[in-house]
């Protein structure tokens, strides 16, 4: 861990726990935030944050616009990494551009080429918003906001939600919420799995110890229990045009039952893949620090997102899928694994 002097002779604390973040941040030409390195400073408070769950940002503000001087967001479209109040990594975005490729054209073919292939379900009936407020919730409004740009015909917003933990028995590992298309989205995940990889290929280079965590988190669950057999991630969810209202992730958060320390929390990878580059809006943000990203086909993001607040901040106007992958640490608990084995036993 080390310690950087902040300007006005204040130190905070930075969590470059290894010299190959320096390495990155170097190589990557990474913009920090804040800069220089240092404990991040939020716009709002993380109770208001919370309270907003549920909601979209128009649904607070009736006049929100991303692009407002007023709310003082800073849209990050460069490759760039932050911490946040308490000097935790809290972010990595890595640009794919013509210089530098962070993600194959080939595997993001090959994924593209499969999505349309998997069981999609209508987000009107999306059962996430457990941890938002459950008289809006999280995915199952997301073709009302679609609509509310007076699209006249807007993609339809779907969701698939995969892998271990989304259902009870083995035969339903890559499941949707259609228990019974689990072979239908077996079979078109293998070819994502190669985007997947690259995605896992990338967080073991950029963060190596953060990667290392979540190996040894993956050290008790069963190789056939993961979506790649080098990658730690046990869960996928796959997005169409479908933007989020604020939330955090239920499904990666820590709990005293995973016996893991709140201190390493989990990092969910995305991007995003599309027949086209015509499609605008849905950019991701992080609510509390008043950060939005554009992640475009190429793109990595990598994000605690089951510590902070989250969402998309505008409509998504066309066609566009985002692939998600992250560790359910509850998963990791000897407990949750016997009684999970013990249900399925032959």
């Amino acid at each position: 861990m080390a310690i950087v002097r902040k300007p006005g002779g204040k130190s905070g604390t930075v969590r470059i726990q290894q010299t190959s973040l320096k390495d990155t941040i170097r190589e990557w030409g990474l913009t920090c935030y804040p800069n220089p390195p240092g404990n991040g400073v939020h716009k709002i408070s993380k109770a208001t944050a919370a309270l907003w769950r549920g909601r979209y940002p128009c649904e607070i503000d009736p006049e929100y616009k991303p692009a407002d001087p007023k709310y003082n967001l800073t849209v990050i479209t460069t490759s760039a990494i932050g911490w946040d109040d308490a000097g935790q990594l809290m972010f990595v975005f890595l640009k794919g551009d013509d210089k530098r490729e962070v993600l194959s054209k080939d595997a993001q073919q090959k994924a593209l080429d499969s999505l349309p292939n998997f069981a999609w379900s209508n987000c009107d009936n999306s059962p996430r918003g457990q941890l938002a407020n459950p008289k809006f919730g999280t995915l199952n409004r997301a073709n009302w906001f679609n609509a509310s740009e007076a699209q006249l015909s807007p993609v339809l917003a779907e969701e698939v939600n995969g892998g271990l933990g989304g259902r009870w028995t083995l035969e339903e590992l890559g499941a949707s919420t259609h228990p019974k298309q689990a072979a239908q989205n077996k079979r078109a995940l293998q070819h994502v799995k190669p985007l997947i990889a690259e995605m896992g290929n990338r967080f073991a280079e950029v963060l190596p110890k953060t990667f290392g965590h979540h190996k040894h988190k993956m050290r008790k669950i069963p190789p056939d229990f993961r979506l790649n057999a080098d990658s730690p991630f046990t869960t996928y969810t796959l997005l169409t045009s479908a933007p989020a209202a604020i939330h955090v992730d239920a499904n990666a958060i820590v709990t005293p039952h995973t016996k893991v320390s709140p201190a390493t929390p989990t990092y969910a990878l995305m991007t995003t893949v599309a027949p086209s580059d015509d499609y605008r809006g849905g950019e991701f943000c992080l609510v509390q620090y008043g950060l939005a990203f554009k992640v475009r086909p190429g793109d990595l993001l990598m994000a605690a997102t089951s510590k902070h607040e989250h969402c998309n901040l505008s409509p998504v106007i066309g066609l566009k899928y985002s692939i998600v992958v992250y560790l359910k640490p509850q998963l990791t608990s000897p407990k949750v694994m016997q009684n999970y084995l013990a249900r399925n036993a032959k």
